[in-house]
């Protein structure tokens, strides 16, 4: 029974991901502007989760200098977060949003490659075939021929995909710091989203020049804007508090941890496929297809 519900708790968790590329997808066409949207969402979290981490209390347990490292590698991961979300963005606006999601999220390779090269981590012939699989994939989903782009989305999709991989490597760096277990998820994603709003800021002045405080005054007052940023903030934060981390640990119970991730990855793909399919009405061709599914497989086998 642990499995079953581990298993279900992490594929709602990636489901849930996909908000975050329907968002970003389709706010360009809705004409919100994505900075805006990106700075007033990283602030909610921000706040949100300062809150909760005060009723935690301070990380008081770990030395100072590895929570000042915690906090600027994670401040550092939240502004290349901005980069990959605002690139993901500007892709999708113009090429086919299903296959642009599933090169992203296979940036996850990332942190895998670190951990081999820099810590140490195992890899066996399994993990070494799932990261070729990866690599295979991204080869023909990135260079096979799209005549339904509308302008060159290839660039931005492969500027987010390395932005992803290096969010996900930064992002799991303090793990391997001594008394890192003190600070917890809550803070940890608090220093995130502060990373985040800073990018938005120096992205937001470096993207409108001059038109700073009229862009962000149309915006403020666009409703649409604000459901936007309480949507992609809100199924994060509960997906985190109530879904991730107790999924995460029912399946260590059981014995079958290492499933986690690539079950919250496969799902993500999945459903966003489903979503750009179905309600986008994008089509896939074979080699499409059977790329998607090596994806798929070298995940699994990754993660393995």
């Amino acid at each position: 029974m642990e499995i079953l519900q581990g298993i279900f708790f992490m594929a709602i968790v990636g489901l849930s991901w996909t908000i975050s590329g329907i968002v970003m997808g389709s706010a360009p066409r809705k004409n919100v502007n994505i900075n805006v949207m990106l700075f007033f969402s990283a602030l909610i979290a921000m706040i949100v989760c300062g809150i909760l981490g005060l009723f935690e209390g301070f990380p008081i347990m770990c030395a100072s200098k590895t929570f000042w490292i915690t906090f600027c590698v994670l401040s550092v991961c939240g502004i290349v977060n901005y980069v990959q979300l605002f690139e993901m963005s500007a892709a999708m606006e113009k090429g086919p949003n299903g296959i642009i999601w599933s090169l992203i999220q296979s940036g996850f390779v990332f942190p895998f490659i670190v951990g081999v090269v820099f810590f140490g981590a195992k890899c066996s012939l399994v993990n070494l075939s799932g990261a070729l699989l990866i690599l295979v994939s991204l080869f023909i989903l990135g260079f096979l021929k799209d005549n339904k782009s509308h302008g060159n989305w290839k660039w931005p999709t492969f500027i987010a995909f390395f932005a992803t991989g290096l969010t996900q490597a930064l992002c799991n760096l303090p793990s391997y710091l001594p008394d890192a277990e003190a600070i917890s998820s809550t803070w940890r994603s608090a220093f995130v989203a502060f990373g985040l709003a800073s990018g938005t800021v120096v992205g937001t002045f470096l993207t409108l020049k001059g038109n700073v405080c009229s862009v962000i005054g149309k915006n403020i007052h666009c409703r649409l804007m604000w459901i936007y940023c309480f949507v992609l903030e809100g199924f994060s934060i509960l997906s985190s508090i109530f879904l991730l981390y107790p999924g995460m640990n029912l399946l260590a119970n059981a014995g079958v941890g290492a499933i986690a991730f690539p079950l919250m990855v496969a799902s993500c793909i999945i459903g966003f496929e489903f979503y750009a399919m179905v309600i986008l009405k994008e089509r896939r061709n074979l080699p499409q297809i059977l790329a998607l599914i090596m994806m798929l497989l070298g995940i699994i086998a990754l993660c393995n």
